[in-house]
């Protein structure tokens, strides 16, 4: 977690485990465990850049930049990169929303986000768990576009803090094939 511990030793909280439904070529990942470095290889269109796009639609979420994006929030990335049935999955059945949950050990993060008519995406519900428990906070969106999660980050050391800080250290690496047979 963000802080200190009884050493005095500075921590980041670790993104333990995304669950993810609805997002591009993503119609379901349910659970999936990841670790402080997370390497993705697999055969072309297996669906490694639409997860780290993921990753990108996050952080435009919490208003963090992300690379082509300094000043950024989740209608600026949806109109850069598309319209929202851009971010719909497409396949049977098709996805009418994006659903995103984080843990972050004992805590965890929901969201669902909705197209809408003027083809972005709007939060439809979000929800913040401070315990390892089956309660969860409801968190209410000011606009429908801004998170709920920004307006609880001022109390220091709560559970949306030290997410939100991992968030802001989350690294994305997009590496291509370079080889012989790539011209």
């Amino acid at each position: 977690m963000v802080g200190s511990d009884a050493t005095g030793v500075f921590s980041v909280a670790r993104l333990d485990k995304i669950s993810v439904g609805g997002f591009r070529s993503i119609q379901l990942l349910d659970s999936f465990p990841l670790t402080n470095i997370n390497l993705l290889i697999g055969a072309n269109g297996s669906g490694k850049s639409n997860f780290l796009e993921l990753f990108k639609c996050i952080r435009a979420y919490a208003k963090l930049p992300i690379p082509a994006l300094s000043d950024v929030d989740l209608k600026k990335y949806v109109l850069d990169f598309g319209t929202a049935s851009d971010f719909i999955y497409k396949g049977l059945p098709k996805a009418t929303s994006i659903k995103i949950e984080l843990h972050f050990g004992i805590h965890g993060y929901r969201f669902s986000l909705k197209p809408t008519q003027a083809g972005l995406l709007r939060i439809d519900d979000e929800y913040l768990q401070e315990a390892d428990d089956d309660t969860w906070q409801t968190l209410h969106s000011p606009d429908g576009y801004t998170p709920g999660l920004l307006g609880e980050l001022s109390v220091s050391g709560s559970a949306a803090s030290l997410m939100y800080e991992s968030m802001k250290n989350w690294q994305m690496y997009h590496f291509h094939d370079t080889g012989a047979s790539q011209r």
